[in-house]
C-alpha cells in the first residue's frame, strides 16, 4: 500500500492509502524545506 492523493494539487488536500502503482505521480512525494510535497508540483 502507498500514500496517494487525488488529482487536486492544492494545499491541505487529503491523502489516502491506496494500492501501489508503478508510474503513478499521485504516489510520488519529496520533502522540500521541511514540507512533504507531491513531486510533480515542484
Amino acid at each position: 500500500m502507498c500514500v496517494d492523493v487525488t488529482n487536486n494539487r492544492g494545499n491541505g488536500i487529503k491523502i489516502y492509502q491506496w494500492e501501489c502503482q508503478s508510474g503513478n505521480n499521485n504516489q510520488k512525494f519529496v520533502i522540500d524545506n521541511g514540507q512533504i510535497k507531491i513531486k510533480d508540483t515542484l
